[in-house]
Formats: structure tokens, C-alpha cells, sequence
């Protein structure tokens, strides 16, 4: 027979061996970018723009989802820019401790502010077609520590 102080330690030990291991997998899990059923719709290189039909070098991945499905900030970090422009629509720009990352043709305006943290997968926004766009997805795109875009997809930062 088991004293009884021994038992509540027993519950104490396995209750922190539970914490540590959900708070290992919280911090070491894989964002998924965008909510909902998603695929690749155009890819990081040259492509043909499909506005003008000229080759153009693509610099992020384009995710196509839902409009009004839940985008997600794939690392912690610090919001570097936010607004809309006729290419990216709504956009935000996010820089995270060794690198960067953006997504842009949001359905509006995030409400973060320039300069506001931002906790790794937290709602940074919603898939829109604003911009340039041909349809709902998002323009994400990965920056090295040297604000340089980068394969998203040879990243390992996150999940489709």
C-alpha cells in the first residue's frame, strides 16, 4: 500500500511532466499559415504574371483558401509595416527574430499596428482577394535575416 503523501506527489509529478510536454509541442509544432482547406496555387520562381502574361519572378507562394479563412503568423515577432497597396492589398509585414515574413491580399485590415508583437500562430488576419489578386489566397512570402525573400517551402517554418 502507497502512503497517501506519496500519491499527491505522484499526481503533482505526472501534472508537470503533462505541462512540460504540451508546452514543448506548442513551441516546436509547425504554424499552419492559413485555416481551412488550402493548396498551392502558384509557387516561389519565375512564372508567367497572370495579369500580363510576361515572365515574372514570383518571390513568395501563393495559398489559396477559402475567402474569410483564418490567417496565422508563423513564428512570434514584431509587426514591421501593415497597410494596402494596389499589388498586395491588405498586407502585413512581420519581422521575427532571425527572419521575416509577409502576407498580403488580405480581406482587410488586420487592426495590428506597426511596432505590436505578435505571438506565434496568432490571427494576423483573413484570406481576401484585394490587390492584384485572381482570386482568395494569400501572398506569403519568407525573409531571410538580411530581408532577402526566400523559398517559403524550403523554410521548414510552417504548415500547409
Amino acid at each position: 500500500m502507497v502512503p497517501g503523501y506519496l500519491k499527491n506527489n505522484n499526481i503533482i509529478i505526472a501534472t508537470i511532466v503533462i505541462s512540460i510536454v504540451a508546452i514543448y509541442l506548442f513551441v516546436t509544432r509547425k504554424v499552419k499559415v492559413v485555416g481551412g482547406d488550402t493548396k498551392i496555387s502558384s509557387y516561389y520562381g519565375w512564372r508567367k504574371n497572370p495579369f500580363t502574361g510576361d515572365d515574372q519572378f514570383h518571390n513568395g507562394v501563393d495559398i489559396s483558401a477559402k475567402s474569410g479563412n483564418v490567417i496565422r503568423s508563423i513564428l512570434p515577432g514584431k509587426v514591421e509595416a501593415v497597410g494596402y497597396d494596389g499589388i498586395n492589398g491588405h498586407y502585413i509585414k512581420i519581422k521575427h527574430k532571425n527572419n521575416g515574413s509577409f502576407y498580403g491580399h488580405m480581406l482587410k485590415s488586420s487592426g495590428l499596428k506597426k511596432g505590436q508583437l505578435v505571438a506565434k500562430g496568432q490571427k494576423i488576419g483573413l484570406v481576401g482577394s484585394t490587390g492584384a489578386s485572381t482570386g482568395p489566397h494569400v501572398h506569403f512570402i519568407v525573409y531571410d535575416q538580411n530581408w532577402q525573400h526566400v523559398n517559403p517551402l524550403e523554410t521548414n517554418l510552417f504548415r500547409l
